[in-house]
């Protein structure tokens, strides 16, 4: 069994081809700009970078981190001067008088409950005063209602998967196989990947935040919709009012 994202990597852009990550992209970097117009900012959990050069594109000075090698190899293919990280999100401490944090597409959900204020602490450290924080986070409807013990299946030429979640307390662990094509040979390997995800209550959230020297701006659904007690996605921006 592979780490996450180990596999999904070379495919991740591919298989988030519904999610409009043109339209998720300007939302951030919308919501970033009520709160800064510029500055120096980290994209933390970036992925093959979506969100990182969307925020580049807009003239802001952004660092994209990632846990793993073979996403931020995706990220750097792309040639257009971002300086990548491969760091934990938890143990990135080194930057101070940033104007701006991002943590998006469920980058929060793979934090235990029990290290979100620390993190946002070290956020808080890390940002000027008046800087902005955006994160997002698959809610609990989501992770218990949706997923829970449900299997997910895709099936497509280039690539399928049998997707089977775990759901023990606010433990959620997934177990990802493939089935990918080999366009030389025209056969299909498999491979296998795991992910935990942690549940979090909206008001541990929110709590956290005020914690750790901050205010909520905006909490509100998926691209700024209006929250509701079965929205899939919650997202949090705040401002840091403190220092910790």
């Amino acid at each position: 069994m592979e780490k996450a994202y180990s596999v999904m990597a070379d495919y991740y852009e591919y298989l988030t081809y519904d999610c409009d990550t043109e339209k998720w992209s300007q939302y951030v970097c919308n919501r970033i700009k009520s709160v800064v117009k510029s500055g120096s900012g980290i994209d933390l959990g970036c992925g093959t970078g979506i969100i990182t050069r969307a925020l580049h594109g807009k003239g802001f000075d952004v660092t994209g981190i990632d846990l793993n090698g073979e996403m931020l190899s995706k990220a750097l293919s792309f040639n257009d001067g971002i300086l990548y990280l491969q760091k934990d999100l938890r143990k990135v401490t080194e930057f101070n008088d940033l104007s701006f944090i991002t943590a998006v597409n469920d980058v929060f959900n793979y934090i235990k409950p029990t290290e979100l204020e620390k993190v946002l602490v070290n956020f808080n450290k890390m940002l000027k005063m008046g800087g902005a924080v955006l994160i997002d986070f698959s809610s609990e409807y989501k992770l218990t209602k949706i997923l829970g013990n449900e299997p997910c299946f895709f099936d497509d030429e280039e690539v399928s998967y049998i997707w089977l979640n775990k759901l023990k307390g606010d433990k959620l662990t997934m177990e990802i196989t493939y089935f990918l094509l080999d366009k030389k040979s025209g056969l299909y390997c498999r491979r296998e990947e795991k992910h935990i995800q942690y549940v979090h209550k909206t008001v541990d959230i929110e709590k956290a935040f005020i914690n750790a020297g901050f205010e909520i701006v905006k909490k509100e659904s998926h691209l700024g919709k209006k929250l509701k007690e079965d929205s899939h996605r919650i997202n949090f921006l705040a401002k840091k009012i403190k220092e910790k």
